[in-house]
């Protein structure tokens, strides 16, 4: 039962509802391959995301890490596909003493894809120069006591707005 990806997307980022279905059929033992053919997706997409957000639930102390690397020595089934404990007999490690306990969440996965994407946003569009300029402008401007709006006024392409975002963001901006 395969679905059909939807025309005019190419090599798109998974969404909210594919990580959903990727955690679903974890739980049932699909295989990489299953999963892939279900969402219309390649193989490597699937057991990439997989390997990318995998999450250690025990011990406590240290909930909600990454997983490392190598688990090969902590049971067999985190040393091949699918390298979580999602559809382990012994789910959420009733039964299980092997630690460390490892699981992939949709709801990880997609907030780590969220913050991914908002903090690739960030940043200054600006060329070196042109960022090392207004940059002076700017700590020349509050060295002397004025305000961002009179800042702004008299450098070209620089807003008030902009003033405050990169004092806010401390890009050395401050006297």
């Amino acid at each position: 039962m395969s679905r059909p990806r939807p025309s005019g997307r190419s090599y798109g980022r998974l969404t909210r509802h594919e990580r959903n279905a990727i955690e679903r059929m974890l739980d049932r033992n699909r295989s990489a391959r299953e999963i892939a053919a279900e969402l219309g997706r390649s193989p490597s997409t699937v057991t990439r995301e997989v390997a990318a957000h995998r999450y250690v639930t025990a011990p406590r102390s240290r909930y909600g890490e990454p997983a490392p690397e190598d688990l090969s020595g902590a049971c067999p089934r985190l040393a091949a596909w699918p390298r979580c404990c999602n559809g382990c007999s012994h789910r959420r490690g009733y039964g299980c003493s092997r630690r460390p306990r490892v699981f992939y969440s949709a709801r990880r996965a997609q907030e780590a894809a969220d913050a991914e994407l908002s903090s690739s946003r960030s940043g200054i569009d600006e060329t070196e120069e042109g960022a090392a300029a207004k940059l002076a402008a700017i700590r020349g401007g509050l060295a002397r006591g004025l305000s961002p709006q009179q800042i702004a006024a008299t450098t070209p392409g620089l807003s008030a707005s902009t003033v405050y975002r990169w004092v806010d963001a401390g890009y050395d901006c401050i006297p």
